[in-house]
């Protein structure tokens, strides 16, 4: 039995697989994978900024693709985004170290951690009548969602007393990591052979891990809503 988290990957799969191959449109042939040429891959650098909801925090970061034109309207990209930095603030308990304090006291904490995405989306372009240089497209792929290795910052509290629970050692934070499914649309505009980007997307969790029992306690990635603006350039050579 197919497990439900593999549907995306598998439809996603079909998708590529059916745009890739040459065929007839309206009597004319639209090349395929099998014509391969180098001068269809361009590559490109963006901003990105993530919302993760669930966590009330935010991931500023930079996007790094490259491009495959399989013909007039389909494209396949692959990239990685590389997060700058987010915190978000929670509490903790802190336990007595004897009995002649109170048992337990609640105590803030602050995570810092770099949300990285590695994906793959293929899109389908939309161009505006006779503005070949303007169109917009719409775009379904998936990617991985890393978590490395963060930290964590307390409070102040009388430390000669209390210790926090499952404080790790160094206060590090160990990472966590999540399969995505993502949806969205774009639009682009041609400046001679500089392509000016811009993104709407939504990354739905499929699953969260964190084998290492990392902080906060049963840590999760939620989805993310994020926009992503940049430039693309062709590698073709005139």
């Amino acid at each position: 039995m197919i497990h439900l988290r593999l549907l995306p990957v598998i439809f996603l799969c079909a998708v590529v697989s059916e745009s890739m191959c040459a065929r007839t449109i309206d009597g004319k042939n639209v090349p395929g994978i099998e014509n391969f040429d180098t001068d269809k891959l361009s590559i490109g650098a963006g901003l990105s900024f993530m919302n993760y909801g669930a966590l009330k925090t935010q991931s500023p970061g930079i996007d790094l693709r490259g491009d495959y034109l399989f013909n007039e309207t389909n494209a396949l990209a692959a990239g990685f985004t590389y997060g700058l930095g987010s915190t978000f603030s929670s509490t903790t308990t802190a336990l007595a170290n004897n009995l002649s304090t109170s048992a337990m006291i609640t105590i803030p904490v602050t995570y810092n951690f770099h949300f990285h995405e590695l994906y793959l989306q293929y899109e389908h372009l939309f161009y505006i009548p006779d503005e070949e240089d303007h169109g917009f497209y719409a775009f379904g792929g998936i990617g991985l969602t890393l978590v490395p290795n963060g930290t964590q910052s307390y409070g102040p509290y009388d430390q000669a007393n209390f210790t926090p629970q499952n404080k790790l050692s160094g206060n590090s934070a160990s990472g966590a990591q999540a399969w995505f499914f993502r949806l969205g649309a774009g639009g682009q505009i041609k400046f001679g052979k500089l392509t000016v980007f811009a993104e709407l997307k939504t990354d739905v969790t499929l699953n969260s891990s964190n084998p290492n029992d990392p902080q906060p306690p049963n840590f999760v990635i939620p989805m993310a809503v994020g926009i992503v603006a940049g430039i693309k350039y062709p590698l073709e050579q005139d």
